[in-house]
């Protein structure tokens, strides 16, 4: 993230902007941090960055937070994305030697406001 861009969602709509008016989809800027870890613990642990643990806990922590706050709708619409990028790093993430536990509570918490939403 660039020095001064900020976070803006308005219940349905998540966007980062940054200086001089430019946005993008922070939903995609999420789910591909999470799809990151994701592809480095498909391809074993000893590929697994630092930065890409740290990473993962953010975002689950500013998920959660956002989806806690948001409007249904909003969940709604991200709950199936979502899901399925926190369910393949959740397959992954309990067969480390030591999980995060923050990222796994963080998943779950997601995942079963989800489920309260559009219990499917």
């Amino acid at each position: 993230m660039s020095a001064g861009s900020a976070g803006v969602s308005d219940g349905r709509l998540f966007r980062w902007t940054v200086p001089g008016g430019h946005g993008y989809s922070g939903w995609r800027l999420l789910l591909g941090r999470l799809a990151a870890l994701d592809r480095q613990l498909s391809t074993g642990l000893s590929n697994v960055r630092d930065e890409s643990l740290a990473d993962g806990v953010l975002v689950t922590q500013l998920l959660d937070a956002v989806m806690r706050n948001s409007a249904s709708s909003a969940m709604r619409s991200l709950g199936l994305a979502v899901s399925k990028a926190l369910f393949s790093l959740l397959e992954k993430v309990v067969h480390l030697p030591s999980p995060p536990l923050v990222l796994l509570a963080n998943s779950l918490r997601c995942l079963s406001l989800i489920a309260n939403e559009k219990p499917r």
